[in-house]
């Protein structure tokens, strides 16, 4: 029997966007990612671990493109495409990466 791994997700994605039975699964931020700040992630984090007791994996696949050509881009498009594909991954990662080596040790004490 296979049985389907807890998401952990900070994402714009609806509730209808997930597949069928995922949603409880699942813990979503509020925020869009490109406002991702330290306490969401932490709030993220925390929700996860309180639900499904240890994270075991984070997938960063997050990002955004604006299509245009580079010399056309503006200090705003910058900003924006920083935010999502650099920032707020750091901030998942850096809050969640802790927990995971923890629990990697704890499984092979």
């Amino acid at each position: 029997m296979v049985t389907a791994a807890p998401i952990l997700a900070a994402s714009r994605t609806r509730s209808h966007d997930l597949p069928p039975g995922s949603y409880r699964r699942t813990v979503r931020s509020a925020s869009k990612l490109g406002q991702l700040d330290s306490d969401e992630a932490d709030r993220i984090v925390q929700e996860g671990l309180a639900r499904f007791g240890r994270i075991d994996t984070l997938v960063n696949n997050a990002g955004i493109f604006i299509a245009k050509p580079f010399v056309d881009y503006t200090e705003e498009d910058f900003a924006k495409i920083f935010a999502v594909s650099v920032v707020a991954f750091f901030r998942l990662t850096r809050r969640v990466v802790p927990e995971m080596l923890g629990a990697h040790r704890a499984d092979h004490d």
